[in-house]
């Protein structure tokens, strides 16, 4: 996989076409735009964690720009440099949500009995 060097510029992203093998844009500080064999495009930033280079891909092109791009490796800068893998927290806050929104019996009965009550009162209150 050959490496361009490229100064970004916000319409980078458009002239990057699909190629034989996979490519990488490069921008700064470990941010790069990778270019697949099928066209799409992907916002990569490498780092290093617990000595092992990592991969991190913040989202796919043109729906992230560039100026978010950016944002985003900064961040994963700053939780690196607080001792945070970003890898493992985007991990972490995946399945922190999915227990979130998973429904209990609980929630799900409880939301079933508030849908219901009303007509059951006028009865209840009869008797």
């Amino acid at each position: 996989m050959g490496k361009t060097w490229v100064k970004f510029s916000s319409g980078v992203g458009k002239t990057a076409k699909a190629a034989d093998k996979p490519y990488r844009l490069t921008d700064s500080e470990g941010l790069f735009l990778h270019v697949m064999t099928t066209g799409k495009r992907y916002w990569r930033v490498r780092y290093r964690a617990n000595g092992k280079e990592q991969t991190l891909t913040l989202g796919s092109y043109p729906e992230l720009g560039l100026k978010d791009a950016r944002h985003m490796r900064d961040k994963a800068k700053e939780m690196l440099k607080s001792g945070i893998d970003p890898n493992q927290n985007e991990k972490l806050l995946a399945v922190q949500s999915d227990t979130r929104e998973v429904d209990t019996f609980e929630l799900v009965a409880r939301e079933w009995f508030d849908l219901r009550k009303d007509p059951w009162r006028p009865r209840l209150l009869m008797t």
